[in-house]
């Protein structure tokens, strides 16, 4: 049986397979750099992804993160990571550099933050992260029919969070 710790290691493995060239920040339209910070990537186009990202500003009182909306025009992603693949699927810039997607990327998010860190402790016992890897690929299966339901609810029962309303450094 796989171990938590060789698991994730695959899925790092897998994730950051064309990190070799990649430099190891991530610079903005101004210039910006990763520096010692995450980077989340979003869909900043996604009002479900705008909800879940403006959760995790909410928590980053120590500027651990930083938000990267990756439906802006400007923006100037890592290389390796394309705008239709960070469109598809979670990715964060590990502090040190590395590109990760998926649950090993909400893993290092969670590591990140105080009020999270259960969730990442949670992950790491057995068959958890395999579980959390296979809800998200479940996840983004359905993901469009997800946003229309989230979006005629919000319709229906508030607003979803706009552009403005992040919470974070935002690099647009």
């Amino acid at each position: 049986m796989t171990t938590y710790g060789e698991a994730r290691a695959e899925a790092l493995r897998l994730t950051t397979a064309r990190l070799s060239k990649a430099p190891a920040i991530c610079g903005t339209r101004d210039g910006q750099e990763n520096s010692g910070t995450t980077v989340i990537f979003f869909d900043g186009s996604c009002p479900l992804c705008r909800t879940e990202i403006n959760a995790y500003g909410r928590r980053n009182g120590g500027g651990q993160l930083r938000l990267v909306d990756v439906s802006a025009e400007n923006v100037v992603l890592p290389q390796g990571l394309s705008r239709d693949q960070a469109n598809a699927r979670f990715h964060v810039l590990s502090r040190e550099g590395r590109l990760i997607s998926g649950a090993a990327a909400f893993v290092e998010v969670w590591n990140q933050l105080p009020s999270l860190r259960w969730a990442a402790w949670l992950s790491s016992h057995r068959g958890t992260f395999f579980m959390l890897e296979s809800a998200y690929r479940l996840f983004l299966l359905i993901r469009p029919r997800l946003v229309r339901l989230f979006v005629f609810a919000q319709g229906r029962f508030g607003r979803p969070p706009q552009r403005d309303s992040l919470q974070g450094p935002l690099d647009q």
